[in-house]
């Protein structure tokens, strides 16, 4: 999509309008909407300026780039994977089998015959760890590898919404303490309703 200097400010401000913090999460809603309803307009209102090189408005996170790091990164922590997996913080049996009742609240059948607990109950833990670093990582790097696609599916309807949530709070007053204590509350809000808007 190509925009004039013209087409591509008119742009940016009704990006910046639809992010405005008395808008809400609607805004948030409404700013992925419109990125998905016209494609190449976040790539396109993002160019550098033709004459600073600055892109003036925060787009987030490039979705790409996002994703190609992520691939990059999982590769580079194949072994502190390995390493983690082998040391566990927590007996990953015991955690299970302590959150059966939250499991099974949504499994009545599971309840009725107890199919979590006693299931559990025959696992071997040294047999998974084993099972789950014999290939040093490798299985791990390659699901990653192997799912770049929908990482980068996510992180396009992702970063556009983290840029707007971004300049939501941004726009919020920062002088005091409260000020700040406020913006940090209303970016925990931002982020849990956007976690439910993208589960919807």
């Amino acid at each position: 999509m190509e925009l004039t200097t013209e087409q591509r400010e008119v742009a940016r401000q009704t990006i910046r309008d639809l992010s405005h913090p008395d808008n809400g999460m609607q805004g948030i809603v409404d700013v992925m909407n419109l990125y998905e309803e016209m494609p190449g307009l976040y790539s396109a209102i993002h160019q550098p300026d033709e004459v600073t090189g600055i892109t003036i408005m925060n787009p987030g996170p490039d979705p790409q780039a996002a994703a190609a790091k992520y691939k990059r990164k999982v590769s580079q922590a194949a072994g502190d994977w390995v390493a983690g997996m082998r040391s566990p913080k927590a007996d990953f049996k015991a955690a299970a089998m302590a959150a059966a009742g939250k499991w099974s609240s949504g499994v009545q059948d599971a309840i009725t015959n107890d199919r979590f607990r006693k299931g559990m109950g025959k696992v071997d833990v040294q047999e998974a760890i084993a099972t789950a670093t014999s290939d040093n990582g490798a299985a791990y790097v390659a699901g990653a590898a192997k799912r770049q696609a929908k990482v980068e599916r996510v992180f396009a309807v992702l970063m556009p919404a983290l840029g707007a949530i971004s300049q939501q709070i941004r726009q919020m007053p920062q002088d005091t303490p409260a000020d700040r204590e406020q913006r940090m509350l209303e970016n925990l809000r931002r982020m849990r309703g956007l976690k439910d808007v993208l589960r919807a």
